[in-house]
């Protein structure tokens, strides 16, 4: 996930992704324990390329890791929100 310009004040992380089928798409946030605090996206996604928004202005500074599977693919990394 990568910091968008802000909106309202708001930091808005988004995640970009692409695909060659149409898969069934889930996007989730969770913090340092492992534990789910949000599920971004849940359901089918056309083929391509995608932008996925996560409003985090419900969520303090720090280190939060989101986990993307789509169809077979999964992939998880860490990121970082400073407000």
């Amino acid at each position: 996930m990568i910091p968008s310009p802000r909106s309202s004040r708001k930091i808005r992380p988004t995640c970009k992704g692409w695909w060659r089928s149409s898969p069934s798409v889930k996007l989730t946030i969770h913090n340092l324990r492992g534990q789910l605090l949000e599920t971004v996206v849940d359901g089918y996604q056309e083929a391509g390329e995608h932008q996925i928004i996560w409003d985090a202005s419900n969520h303090s500074s720090g280190v939060y890791f989101y986990k993307l599977t789509a169809g077979d693919f999964t992939e998880t990394k860490r990121m970082m929100l400073v407000k």
